[in-house]
């Protein structure tokens, strides 16, 4: 939410990018051209991208690392730190004069955003379709040589005494410019942050930020590994002092031991693993060469049951170390504890069987999933400042005191999907507020702060609310679920699962597809993303995904004889609450 202070606004136009993203394609790219199925054109564009993404490595005003001081003046090229920063901005004259603009850099980086597989890309990739030579800035390839070198060193820098990477960087303390306090450690002249841009909650806790970051440098090693040709190209690339490779070995050897130690396979055929790091220490200033972090320390603070999302992009990373140190496997995998690679593996292949075998259902994989913090929906009021109000496009109030609930009132409509579970989770919320259940104030001086998540140590925690079964679909956990099966389907393709399941996952019907006017509710009352999900499957002609004749009416809302894209484009804004039900267009028949 953005909110202008003046009297009045120019118009104009903005965007924002965050690398993490942008690099995410590039690494898709490099990924699909080194299986041969790559298009130069695409690499083309990925290059492209690859130039926008150099203004990812410039402190917010271009001032010099390290300067300290709001006064100190834009540097050009003394402003690059040559990582990837938390996001860049430009934006402009939105008349027809065109006559201004502006842009930013970032003076924030987080370990999580650095992409080091999708810099090697940019610079090595060398195949028929490749992305190496195709950048068009001048410098690009040298920018890029630095950054590469650089985020790697940011890892052997934050790689903790137990293996997960701490957090990261800033160039701009305390969003001013301030003078770093005293025993700050740096790297490169910029401060250590334990959360960067967010402390609430500490942007570094969680473990999916491991898991993605870390599945990065797990590939990249399995290529050095692998690719002869690859590891050559590269050579002049000298982060602390190592190779890529000596590098990688380094904080993964680390980071796997550590995970593994920490992942239970249970009895039940169930599984835990890290989800939040608690954080004591820093690690030294950095000195151009590696050191051992004896001072930085990672302890585990909570356990992942359910995230199938982080669990897959775990094991994703698992496959590609064990496959970059030699590991072979057919059939199933025996576990070798001595052994950290195999190891490794065995892990892997245990969580994706055991998550398709427990965790199917109609739509995809989900497992049961409880949340305490869900009590901000009522207890906790959202930022508008006094004087600021206005409406969302379905006419919701914006207005200054407003609690999350009042902004998203949509949740309370009866008839949908999600409004049994709202009622349960109001009801619990009730409850908890009648026996006194308070939400802690975050305190940036301890870094403490709980929101009902650690319910059975805090007597003040929602209880009820996070007792409430909450079972999700994820978009990106279906992608990362999908990606981890790729992978071992690349790396492992004699691997067999461990046990064949046939769970029965119900039939593939939705509501477009079993809608009848004697059920007594209409579309209105029940549409919802599903529905949205089955007509993409039914108009990209997938023979599984059936729609009857009336399920076919009440998705043809442009009333043009059948249902299209545009169909489904407005079905979604509506389900996305962007448009009235009046807005779609409907007839009697849908």
């Amino acid at each position: 939410m953005k909110f202008a202070f003046q009297q009045s606004t120019a118009e104009s136009w903005s965007y924002t990018n965050a690398p993490d993203a942008e690099d995410r394609a590039i690494q898709g790219v490099y990924a699909a051209n080194r299986w041969g199925v790559g298009d130069s054109s695409v690499s083309t564009k990925a290059a492209m991208m690859g130039d926008m993404c150099r203004n990812d490595m410039y402190d917010k005003y271009y001032k010099e690392i390290g300067c300290q001081s709001m006064q100190s003046p834009s540097a050009g090229d003394n402003g690059k730190h040559y990582l990837m920063a938390w996001y860049t901005a430009w934006g402009g004259d939105g008349s027809s004069q065109h006559s201004w603009a502006w842009q930013i850099g970032c003076s924030h980086a987080h370990q999580f955003y650095q992409n080091p597989l999708a810099a090697f890309g940019l610079l090595y990739d060398k195949s028929a379709t490749g992305l190496a030579g195709k950048m068009q800035a001048n410098g690009a390839e040298q920018d890029y040589e630095m950054s590469l070198t650089r985020q790697l060193e940011l890892y052997l820098w934050l790689s903790s005494a137990e293996g997960p990477f701490a957090g990261g960087v800033t160039n701009c303390w305390m969003g001013d410019y301030e003078t770093y306090p005293s025993g700050v450690p740096t790297f490169h002249k910029m401060a250590y942050i334990e959360q960067p841009v967010y402390a609430d909650p500490g942007s570094n806790n969680w473990t999916g930020n491991q898991f993605w970051a870390t599945q990065r440098l797990a590939e990249l090693y399995y290529i050095v590994c692998t690719d002869a040709d690859a590891e050559k190209a590269s050579a002049n690339i000298k982060p602390g002092g190592m190779s890529i490779k000596e590098a990688l070995k380094t904080v993964l050897d680390k980071w796997v031991k550590w995970f593994t130690d920490n992942t239970e396979l249970t009895d039940d055929g169930l599984f835990a693993a890290p989800s939040s790091i608690k954080w004591e220490g820093a690690p030294e200033s950095w000195n151009e060469k590696y050191v051992e972090n004896t001072n930085l320390h990672a302890k585990v603070n909570g356990m992942n049951t359910s995230d199938l999302g982080c669990l897959s992009s775990y094991a994703n990373t698992l496959m590609y170390y064990a496959a970059a140190n030699g590991v072979k496997a057919s059939g199933t995998v025996e576990d070798d504890p001595s052994n950290l690679a195999q190891h490794g593996l065995y892990i892997a292949q245990q969580l994706l069987d055991r998550e398709w075998k427990v965790g199917r259902d109609n739509i995809g994989l989900s497992l049961t999933e409880h949340n305490g913090s869900l009590a901000r929906f009522w207890e906790q009021e959202v930022y508008i400042p006094a004087g600021n109000s206005g409406t969302y496009p379905y006419g919701y109030e914006v207005k200054n005191g407003a609690k999350f609930i009042d902004l998203r009132p949509m949740y309370k409509d009866e008839g949908q999907s999600y409004s049994k579970l709202y009622a349960e989770l109001e009801a619990a919320y009730k409850k908890d507020k009648e026996g006194g259940a308070t939400i802690k104030e975050f305190d940036s001086k301890t870094q403490d702060y709980n929101y009902g998540m650690d319910c059975a140590t805090d007597s003040s925690a929602f209880t009820n609310v996070a007792d409430v079964d909450l079972h999700y679909h994820r978009f990106w956990h279906a992608g990362d679920i999908m990606w981890a099966l790729g992978t071992m389907t690349e790396l492992y393709p004699d691997l067999v699962p461990d046990g064949k399941v046939d769970p029965d996952p119900g039939d593939d019907k939705t509501d477009w597809g079993n809608v009848d006017e004697s059920e007594g509710a209409s579309p209105k009352e029940r549409v919802d993303v599903s529905d949205v999900v089955l007509l993409a499957r039914y108009l990209n002609e997938d023979e599984t995904a059936v729609v009857s004749k009336q399920g076919k009416l009440n998705a043809d809302v442009n009333a043009s004889g059948k249902p299209d894209t545009d169909d489904m484009a407005k079905i979604l804004k509506f389900v996305a609450k962007l448009i009235p039900y009046e807005s779609l267009g409907t007839t009697k028949d849908n």
